[in-house]
């Protein structure tokens, strides 16, 4: 009605189709442990990355790339930096992991071939790992962090998602994986989700476009969400992570000097 009441006529509604491109599967041997939930005190804090900060992180992250590679995407330039800062952090704990994953999520979506709608509803998305040990000093080289970045994302193509649609693609191997290093405190993950130019402040409920739209509630350890800010030039990253960890990594001043 609202819609109305502003003159609007055209109303763009969800599609549920996800289930024809994507068929229900048998899901019972999954079962969630708790070695993937931590019931650690964890805190979220906000670090805005400016227009100036981000074109400059994507400068230094872009220069040993070739002409055929073009230049890092804002997102690739935040995420491989913040998870530079996790591993720089992950080095001064009393025990220390020998590496730390940067686990990306993927909107399905745009690499569906066709693509897909924007407004196609479900979760069609999927994740990409991509380790770095921490025992070298892998901050030196922060190209070939987001290189890890770029190349695993570049993964969830055509053909992955093909596969995908006739089952698991090797989710269940990298789990039991995964489980067995973070049990043994051999490794840290690191979660990125990127809700950068989503629409979120061109919605209207009647009561006008949002001044303000944020995730302060994130209740899974060591997770980054990255937001665009209200002019669309900056990006608020949410980043969640253990209590005392936030203590060291509120005081990083390489943070500090790209982050407010």
């Amino acid at each position: 009605m609202m819609i109305s009441l502003r003159g609007e006529s055209e109303v763009i509604g969800p599609i549920f189709d996800a289930h024809i491109h994507f068929p229900p599967r048998d899901i019972t041997e999954f079962i969630p442990n708790e070695a993937f939930i931590s019931k650690e005190k964890t805190v979220t804090r906000r670090f805005v990355f400016n227009k100036l900060s981000i074109a400059a992180l994507r400068r230094e992250a872009s220069a040993a790339f070739g002409p055929e590679d073009g230049v890092a995407s804002r997102v690739e330039a935040i995420s491989a930096f913040i998870w530079m800062r996790f591993m720089v952090m992950a080095r001064t704990r009393t025990t220390k992991p020998k590496q730390v994953i940067a686990v990306h999520a993927v909107n399905l979506r745009e690499r569906m071939v066709p693509q897909l709608p924007g407004h196609s509803f479900g979760n069609l998305w999927s994740t990409t790992a991509s380790a770095a040990e921490t025992l070298v000093e892998m901050e030196k080289d922060y190209h070939f962090l987001v290189s890890q970045l770029r190349n695993a994302i570049l993964e969830i193509n055509a053909e992955y998602l093909k596969k995908l649609q006739d089952g698991p693609v090797g989710d269940k191997d990298f789990l039991e994986k995964a489980l067995k290093l973070l049990q043994n405190g051999e490794t840290d993950l690191c979660h990125f989700s990127s809700w950068c130019r989503f629409p979120v402040y061109e919605v209207d409920f009647g009561m006008g476009k949002p001044t303000w739209v944020c995730c302060p509630n994130i209740c899974c350890k060591n997770t980054v969400i990255m937001m665009s800010t209200k002019d669309g030039d900056g990006i608020e990253t949410w980043v969640n992570i253990k209590e005392e960890d936030m203590a060291m990594f509120i005081n990083d001043q390489e943070l500090l000097s790209y982050a407010s």
